[in-house]
């Protein structure tokens, strides 16, 4: 399918009106791992009785730690005895623990906490987590790992009888680095603005 970005747009404010519920939870979280101050009416002369908790973000702080220091386990399952075929398996599994740590090494090249670590925070303050993995092919030819961990509060999808249809992650990004990062130019069409509003849409067929 090849959506225009009308089309595109559309969707994802569909998508995003559907689930509004499900964000407006996430904002919830959010507001009270921020510690923002608890409203009340100040008219009703209980105002004393109210007063803004560190406990949200004490419990969260915990859980994000335990989260980003456990010892992460990857297992490729196997039942066969066979040496060689034992072999096979392992070498999987220490194909996967490189692909992972070639990923963390790029997120922390571009001044991003690690796989692990971002995922941890999405898992206690989201709920879930989204990661746009990918094996990826640089202009000169070299192949490189990309992993991109998606904020759950900005991911938006449409679900078919065999998976994901579509995908799509809306962010504010600098001008410049979209620019550069996709080959454009935005200055003539958009003007200076600093930032500009991206939606990474991926379905079956197009990106």
């Amino acid at each position: 399918m090849d959506y225009q970005p009308g089309v595109i747009a559309e969707k994802v404010e569909d998508h995003d009106t559907a689930t509004r519920a499900l964000r407006e939870r996430m904002d919830a979280d959010y507001q009270l791992e921020r510690l923002e101050a608890y409203n009340t009416n100040e008219d009703d002369g209980d105002a004393y009785k109210s007063f803004t908790a560190n406990e949200p973000r004490t419990y969260a702080s915990k859980v994000v730690s335990m989260l980003a220091s456990a010892k992460m386990m990857l297992r490729v399952p196997h039942l066969d005895t066979e040496p060689e075929e034992r072999e096979r398996h392992d070498n999987k599994e220490r194909l996967l623990y490189g692909l992972l740590n070639a990923g963390d090494e790029r997120l922390m090249r571009l001044l991003q906490p690690r796989l692990q670590d971002q995922l941890a925070w999405f898992v206690a303050l989201r709920g879930w987590w989204t990661v746009h993995a990918l094996l990826a092919k640089r202009k000169d030819g070299t192949t490189y790992v990309r992993l991109e961990p998606w904020d759950p509060r900005n991911t938006y999808w449409q679900l078919g009888e065999d998976g994901l249809i579509w995908v799509c992650y809306r962010q504010t990004k600098d001008r410049t680095q979209v620019e550069s990062e996709y080959g454009v130019q935005l200055t003539e069409r958009y003007g200076k603005e600093d930032a500009v509003e991206l939606y990474n849409w991926w379905d079956t067929t197009n990106n």
